[in-house]
């Protein structure tokens, strides 16, 4: 994985989540045409960077392995640590 794996959280409607970052979501919702819209503005952004970001947005780890750029090794990652929370 290029970057690390996020804390891993119970959220309180008892999904299992990544723990979000607020100013990131802040920033990505203040983007002009959020998410979608920044995905296309930054071409440089590798898999792995979006890859962080959904888990710095607080995505829940049951619907992170659905993401097409999310890579094998961090949806084994986050569903070995979700386990122990679940």
């Amino acid at each position: 994985m290029k970057h690390p794996l996020q804390l891993i959280v119970r959220a309180d409607d008892g999904t299992v989540r990544f723990q979000g970052n607020a100013l990131v979501q802040h920033l990505v919702d203040s983007y002009p045409g959020g998410a979608e819209a920044l995905r296309c503005a930054c071409p440089a952004a590798d898999n792995g960077d979006w890859e962080q970001l959904e888990q710095l947005l607080g995505y829940s780890v049951s619907g992170f392995g659905d993401l097409p750029y999310v890579s094998r090794e961090a949806v084994q990652a986050a569903d070995a640590v979700a386990a122990t929370i679940a």
